[in-house]
Order: structure tokens, then C-alpha cells, then sequence
């Protein structure tokens, strides 16, 4: 079973708190611990990132 989570990352160019959503799943529990895996989901930073002129970024 996995479960849906969001975090977010601040974009230093316009000052915009960009979300990312995660899927976390319990992989396996050792002992008394609980092993997850995260696995973010980064479209909306990528779509982002495409807003900004990339070539004042030091982009190719």
C-alpha cells in the first residue's frame, strides 16, 4: 500500500514555493525499524524550471 505526500521547494529565480508530491511505500520492517522508499514526482519543478529564461541560468 502507498500513500501520497507533498513537500516543497523554493525556487530562488521569482520566489515561488513549488510543490512536489511523493509516494511513499513500506517496503520491508528489520527489527523494530520500518524501511519506506519515497519516490518524488518532479513534473511540476521541471514545468517550472521552463518558465525562467534558461540562458541568464548558465543553461546550454
Amino acid at each position: 500500500m502507498a500513500a501520497v505526500g507533498a513537500v516543497q521547494v523554493h525556487c530562488p529565480e521569482c520566489d515561488v514555493a513549488v510543490p512536489i508530491t511523493t509516494e511513499i511505500t513500506s517496503r520491508r520492517v528489520e527489527g523494530n525499524e520500518l524501511i519506506m522508499s519515497v519516490e518524488p514526482d518532479l513534473t511540476d519543478v521541471i514545468a517550472h524550471a521552463w518558465t525562467h529564461d534558461t540562458s541568464s541560468a548558465g543553461w546550454p
